[in-house]
């Protein structure tokens, strides 16, 4: 009976050792009377779980050979209930993980862990709230932590996205753009959907989506860099008058002489009557209340002064290098598909506007990395009603006036509003 004794208690030592399992209580009888086993807890010298924490789920693959359950300390116990085997799988919050253990009862009533625990990321769910005027959606349903989470915003028609908020345990999320990084812990997400309105500062892509004004300071890098315009003013109806071009302006310090018409060319010569643009007022401040007659908009003014001067597009960079410029715009800057041209020389009534509105503007388009507006002088495409002559804009002090056609101030490209995606 001695050595029997001895036996048992080896054995027992043994898969403690081997397993990580110790007793509670009393050795197991040698014999299939499994109500009197006792339960075992899984020791590995710490807490599996924190004992302050909510997920103390257990879950069992097979309930009638085992039982198991995380005590007060945080401890896995496991209570045998009949031979066979089954696997043990809880939340471990310190490596936050889920664990996966291995028991065995066997048919002489010993609790064996039949192999080494398996541990895997645990994943979280990505729920998506119910909300007005639109819809989200996640590129995941679930997620591990350190994962990101790219969103999805499909707005009703005449609504845009105004905000995304994630949350998780009552605690916000940070969402750059469109995506966040999942933290450890379910989340939440919703949005707000508001009218389709535009205003001053908001940015046009490359793939005609925009991103509006107050959503700049959350760009991506991407973004950023395939940002092409931004909106620079709207109409007395709210409508957007145009975009401004992100790379803008030439310096005078290049070596850029960009005159609107080179002296003695037919294009200095030459009265264009159809584009004559006259301010109410001019001279220093008059850009900001100056209203105008004749033509405001200068999108098609190239395309006039080539008709009454064949030449002109022919040899362009030789007599108009301001139109040039303008013209070559989307080629310099890599600009393709439906911005590949478009781009012109803005009205004197157009460049008001854009005064009007330069602190946001540059604004914009520091945040952007691109060629802010200097506070210097602007060449418009507006003809004066003196032949040789072309209205020009101080952009430091709002100055209107008239100059020769081959002075050579800075000059900005603007192009027509588009809807965004």
């Amino acid at each position: 009976m001695k050595n029997r004794f001895v036996a048992f208690a080896a054995a027992l030592i043994f898969a403690a050792f081997t397993f990580g399992i110790t007793a509670c209580s009393e050795l197991f009888e040698e014999k299939d009377v499994y109500p009197q086993m006792e339960s075992l807890v899984v020791a590995d010298g710490s807490p599996v779980v924190s004992p302050d924490q909510d997920d103390k789920t257990v879950t069992v693959s097979d309930e009638k050979v085992l039982s198991a359950e995380i005590n007060e300390e945080g401890k896995l116990v496991i209570t045998p209930l009949k031979p066979g085997s089954a696997e043990v799988s809880f939340f471990d919050s310190k490596n936050n993980t889920y664990v996966t253990y291995e028991f065995e009862v066997t048919s002489k009533g010993r609790l064996v862990q039949s192999s080494e625990p398996k541990s895997v990321p645990r994943e979280y769910t990505v729920s998506i709230s119910a909300m007005t005027h639109g819809s989200v959606t996640a590129d995941k349903t679930t997620a591990h932590a350190g994962d990101t989470v790219t969103l999805t915003a499909i707005p009703d028609e005449g609504y845009r996205l105004g905000t995304y908020t994630v949350t998780s345990g009552g605690q916000a999320v940070s969402v750059s753009g469109n995506t966040f990084t999942m933290p450890a812990g379910n989340v939440t997400v919703t949005a707000t959907f508001v009218p389709k309105t535009y205003g001053v500062g908001d940015v046009l892509l490359k793939d005609g989506s925009i991103i509006y004004y107050e959503n700049v300071s959350g760009m991506t890098a991407e973004q950023k860099e395939n940002a092409i315009g931004v909106l620079y003013a709207l109409d007395e109806n709210g409508k957007p008058r145009g975009w401004l071009g992100v790379y803008n302006s030439i310096q005078k310090k290049t070596g850029c002489w960009l005159d609107w018409a080179k002296a003695h060319t037919t294009g200095f010569n030459t009265k264009f009557e159809d584009i004559i643009c006259t301010p109410s007022t001019s001279g220093e401040g008059a850009a900001s209340t100056a209203t105008f007659t004749g033509d405001i908009d200068g999108s098609d003014n190239w395309a006039y002064i080539c008709s009454i001067d064949p030449t002109a597009s022919a040899n362009a960079e030789e007599n108009y290098p301001g139109f040039h410029y303008v013209n070559t715009y989307a080629q310099t800057f890599n600009l393709t598909g439906d911005y590949a041209d478009g781009w012109y020389m803005p009205s004197i009534a157009e460049l008001c506007y854009i005064y009007r509105n330069k602190d946001t503007v540059n604004e914009v388009i520091t945040a952007l990395e691109g060629t802010p507006l200097l506070e210097d002088g602007y060449l418009s495409s507006s003809q004066s009603t003196t032949t040789d002559s072309v209205w020009h804009i101080d952009l430091k002090n709002g100055s209107l006036s008239i100059n020769w056609k081959y002075i050579n101030p800075l000059i900005c490209c603007v192009r027509k509003f588009t809807e965004g995606d």
